[in-house]
């Protein structure tokens, strides 16, 4: 989208912007700002709607552009059962609110998954932006609303949840407000417990919580179902008798499970399943990478639900017979 307003503006504005000139490293915000006379607006409205240049690499770019950013914003508000089958995208092209400015001040904004205006007071009340992003994590599948069905002989697998870490919303772009890591570690424990019981068993990749303010590990572990093996992280405290690294045989195949994969042994001929990298880096750690037989079971990348074995081994026999080696970047619940 980024690209698409890029490639239609460029030739008729002038930005003092350096991120203008990489608009594909523009992931978590994008903003359209108009601050010209109202004949020039109308002169960049009209682009806007006309075909770019044709540029090569720009055959993706809808003709009208408009068209396609309404069409990127109705996506964020049908139904989650009626998107069709497709390969994770690389960003989440989600939209939350559209925001109407009046010189340097909002105006109004309008809630695209709750239908609703927001003006006045309610603009600046931190409680409006939970409902709106609690609205969004629910419709999208990030906030398990029951338990999931029990599924035993299943082997669980997730790291890095960063419990009691604030910055980690900023760093991840996680769907939570920013500081609000109750609200978080509450979601994140119930999408645990949603879908382990008490008897599964579970591998847990590293980095359970992370914070001079946040509880104790212990104290984490208390709140967890299942039979839980801990992968020794970088932030992990030395009270949980973590392990560096384990093995294991499933379904013919050899899984090596740690949580920085760079730490793992270069002769290991199997799949290595790892975290650490979260969703910084997926172009390189993706959720699964065939070619290089690795899976990022990072909080972030899963949805931020435990994945099974079962599913994993599945995904694994399905590229194998189709021969289909691209990766899977992410596994969302709206788009698996």
């Amino acid at each position: 989208m980024t690209r698409a307003i890029a490639g239609a503006l460029s030739p008729i504005s002038q930005s003092y912007n350096h991120w203008d000139n990489q608009p594909d490293k523009k992931w978590f915000h994008v903003t359209v700002a108009n601050w010209l006379d109202p004949e020039k607006a109308s002169a960049i409205y009209a682009a806007l709607k006309k075909k770019p240049h044709e540029n090569p690499g720009d055959s993706d770019i809808s003709p009208n552009v408009l068209t396609r950013i309404s069409a990127m914003l109705r996506r964020s508000t049908v139904s989650t059962h009626s998107l069709p089958s497709t390969r994770p995208l690389l960003l989440d092209e989600a939209g939350l609110r559209i925001t109407i400015m009046c010189g340097q001040e909002i105006f109004a904004e309008y809630d695209l998954l709750r239908k609703t205006w927001i003006r006045g007071d309610e603009l600046h009340d931190p409680a409006s932006w939970q409902r709106t992003v609690a609205t969004y994590r629910r419709h999208a599948g990030f906030e398990l609303a029951q338990p999931a069905l029990p599924n035993p002989g299943d082997i669980y697998l997730i790291s890095d949840l960063h419990l009691g870490h604030a910055n980690i919303i900023h760093y991840c772009s996680r769907p939570f407000i920013f500081s609000d890591v109750v609200e978080m570690d509450r979601v994140l424990l119930q999408n645990w417990n949603y879908t382990i019981t008490p008897h599964d068993k579970v591998n847990y990749l590293g980095d359970l919580r992370y914070g001079r303010d946040a509880p104790a590990a212990v104290q984490y572990r208390e709140q967890l179902n299942g039979s839980i093996t801990f992968i020794e992280g970088n932030h992990d405290d030395k009270k949980m008798d973590a392990v560096p690294s384990a093995t294991l045989e499933y379904g013919n195949n050899n899984f090596l499970l740690i949580h920085d994969p760079a730490d793992a042994l270069p002769s290991f001929d199997g799949w290595v399943i790892h975290g650490h990298h979260h969703n910084n880096d997926l172009r390189c750690f993706p959720f699964v990478n065939f070619k290089e037989r690795r899976i990022n079971v990072s909080a972030e990348v899963l949805g931020y639900s435990p994945v099974g074995i079962q599913e994993l081994m599945r995904i694994i026999r399905e590229h194998e017979c189709s021969g289909n080696r691209e990766p899977i970047l992410l596994r969302y619940p709206y788009i698996r």
